[in-house]
């Protein structure tokens, strides 16, 4: 049996240049525990990225094809950085 898989976050990031006008693809958070970076289309998850927690928000730099980073903030109040499809873990400011 399939369970839903809600979007709880999105953000965008350049495909090959950061450049107003270049392609944007996608990221998506969602309730599953996972981000996924779609094609320039929307229509096909090009890459997904299993995360420790539920993601409720998402900052994205960089470019895709290159070097990216994607900080992500769970609703268990944890954070984790994504640099080029690695997940790392940030420390917890209130110890």
């Amino acid at each position: 049996m399939n369970t839903p898989n809600s979007i709880t976050c999105m953000d965008t990031i350049k495909k090959n240049v950061e450049d107003e006008t270049a392609l944007s693809m996608l990221v998506i958070g969602a309730e599953s525990k996972d981000i996924f970076i779609t094609d320039n289309t929307g229509m096909e998850i090009i890459k997904s990225i299993k995360i420790p927690g539920t993601p409720a928000f998402l900052d994205v730099s960089g470019v895709f094809q290159s070097d990216y980073r994607i900080v992500v903030l769970t609703r268990e109040s944890r954070g984790y950085v994504i640099k080029n499809g690695d997940v790392s873990s940030c420390s917890d400011s209130r110890k």
